[in-house]
């Protein structure tokens, strides 16, 4: 199907996806963190946790809306911690979020279609970031929380 100028424009998908997925995020935080502020403190944690998935659910984004390099780079590594922060976080709110990491790593895949040879570095990338995330949330339960036994 080919675009004339001046018709109707066409989002990539990717860009739809990880809009979706940074919608979707802001959303249930929202909602997971009203409802959890009534029954608990906030702060320090769940509330950086909250924070930390927002700012990269939007990183995300940003990332696939640049269409570069670095921003696909960026997309997988936000791609990664939501992952990490998803399977950490099963538990409790973590579930929730499968749906921000599935469209944020979805749209990161689609955006590497025409070049799949950068496929395992992206992939690596993520992996690493999601063991990075996970390293962070257990670090900061450790230290906040020290009577903490996992």
């Amino acid at each position: 199907m080919s675009m004339q100028a001046g018709t109707i424009r066409w989002y990539a998908l990717e860009r739809v996806l990880a809009a979706l997925a940074a919608a979707i995020c802001l959303v249930v935080t929202a909602i997971i963190w009203a409802s959890v502020s009534q029954q608990q403190e906030m702060w320090p944690l769940p509330a950086m946790y909250f924070v930390e998935v927002a700012a990269a659910s939007l990183l995300g984004l940003w990332g696939i809306y640049r269409r570069d390099a670095r921003g696909a780079l960026l997309a997988w590594a936000a791609a990664g911690a939501l992952f990490g922060f998803t399977i950490l976080g099963a538990l409790s709110v973590g579930f929730f979020y499968l749906p921000v990491a599935g469209l944020l790593g979805l749209a990161a895949l689609w955006q590497d279609r025409q070049s799949l040879r950068r496929l395992p570095l992206h992939l690596g990338l993520a992996l690493l970031a999601l063991v990075a995330q996970a390293v962070l949330m257990l670090s900061l339960i450790r230290w906040l929380y020290p009577g903490t036994s996992f």
